[in-house]
């Protein structure tokens, strides 16, 4: 056993397989933690202690094992630095070279760096990490917030994975990517909130709307940046996280609104765009991003036009996700961008009624604003069969039927030529169905 800690003979130590032992002083063990070391700083010492080895513990029998299925060769060295190594390559089977292996990747900082540290308890431990700027900022927070020294580094010659098409940089290292000159700052604040070389903060939401607050007040030009972060793995959690993956992303917006950030545009709409596509993305987020494009006065280029309205298209995955100003939004950057308000509107009807149809009801606040300019009349000119819609809309029953018929009113019939007409009012005869005078009279064709 190693990591021991006393007060008046109550101990608690690491056994073997990094559990926290307790025990009294006549030296037996105990189920719970005695009074007199609970909430100490001994205790949390050790449990830091504990995370920092359970999870290396993990990820070399996950990489041993991956080793082992693709035949890589590892430098016996690795084995040497570190126990945990030793016996997660030997129970996987991994072949170990006595010098260090050729190298597979293109370029030398392709390839993995062996980092040792060292714990006061006598604990030695290996990191594999990818060459990067980064790098001695890690050790200077391991040596001040969890006691690990660095002692030892050398070069393994394994390519690190993920390298092949994919140059994303995990968090927190992107936090110090966008913050040069602070990337220490960014790391302390990273850590302070959950985030290690460990593992990432639970998502508990009271515990992380309180770190969250903590982090407004004390390095708030981090907070968007953390934000976005909580909003992907919740998005990735699934579940009941994926509500707070909403919470999150709007919060990250008004973050940066607030503490005046400005994002690359086009990273901007991609993530509004990503959002859309799971669900994720509330109305008020888009209203928001509306008035932020287009303010009194702004020009909005053809480009964010296009992508606003592409934001709009995909978060609409069924009638319920229509809001009564989406196309007043619409309207107004198009107008910011010099475009046609009317004709970007028919677009997007055009791109959302295959997929949810025409609709009344509790959305017909959309419908009425969508249609009530020349939107509908350009949709029919590029989409005919929209005309047809209308009439697969023929109401079951009573409550509806009102609905139906304003929206018959609001001008599609009268929108399609004379022989259109003639032919739907044939079918809608057929249905059954008769309309009010006041409705029929304008658009009806006359009878001979």
């Amino acid at each position: 056993m190693s990591g021991r800690y006393e007060v008046d003979g109550y101990t608690a130590e690491l056994d073997d397989d990094f559990r926290v032992v307790y025990r009294n002083p006549r030296g037996k063990k105990l189920q719970q933690v005695p009074d007199r070391l609970a909430d100490t700083e001994g205790v949390r010492r050790l449990y830091r202690l504990r995370r920092a080895l359970t999870k290396h513990r993990r990820d070399a029998r996950v990489q041993a094992e991956a080793w082992a299925t693709a035949g890589t060769r590892v430098p016996l060295a690795l084995a040497e630095s570190d126990a945990v190594w030793r016996e997660a390559l030997d129970d996987a089977g991994v072949d170990l070279a006595a010098g260090l292996p050729a190298s597979d990747a293109d370029e030398d900082e392709a390839a993995l760096i062996a980092r040792t540290y060292l714990h006061p308890d006598g604990h030695t431990m290996t990191l594999l990490m990818k060459a990067a700027p980064f790098a001695h900022h890690w050790d200077a927070l391991l040596a001040s917030r969890e006691e690990w020294e660095l002692t030892d580094t050398f070069t393994t010659g394994i390519r690190a994975p993920g390298d092949a098409g994919n140059s994303e940089l995990p968090f927190p290292e992107r936090l110090m990517v966008a913050y040069p000159g602070q990337e220490q700052e960014a790391l302390e604040a990273t850590y302070a909130f959950g985030w290690s070389l460990w593992g990432s903060p639970s998502l508990y939401k009271s515990i992380l709307d309180n770190d969250l607050e903590n982090l407004a007040a004390t390095a708030p030009r981090f907070l968007p940046a953390f934000l976005d972060e909580l909003a992907d793995m919740c998005l990735k959690e699934g579940g009941k996280h994926k509500e707070y993956a909403t919470g999150y992303f709007t919060r990250a917006r008004n973050a940066e609104r607030e503490h005046h950030t400005k994002p690359d545009e086009r990273w901007l709409d991609a993530r509004y765009a990503t959002f859309a596509d799971h669900g994720a993305l509330a109305s008020g987020a888009v209203r928001a991003r509306a008035k932020e494009l287009a303010p009194r006065g702004a020009v909005v280029s053809p480009d964010q036009l296009r992508r606003f309205r592409d934001v709009l298209v995909r978060r609409v995955h069924t009638p319920h996700d229509l809001y009564p100003g989406m196309a007043a939004d619409l309207r107004k950057v198009a107008r910011a961008a010099g475009a046609s308000p009317e004709s970007e509107v028919a677009a997007l009807l055009g791109d959302i009624v295959p997929k949810i149809g025409l609709c009344a009801g509790n959305v017909n606040k959309f419908w009425v604003d969508a249609l009530k300019g020349k939107a509908l009349e350009l949709l029919v000119e590029r989409r005919p069969e929209t005309v047809h819609d209308v009439l697969r809309l023929i109401p079951d029953d009573a409550n509806s039927a009102e609905d139906w018929l304003s929206l018959l009113r609001g001008g599609l019939l009268v929108a399609s030529p004379t022989d259109r007409r003639h032919s739907l009012w044939s079918t809608y005869d057929q249905a059954g169905c008769s309309l009010p005078v006041s409705s029929t009279s304008a658009s009806a064709p006359r009878t001979q």
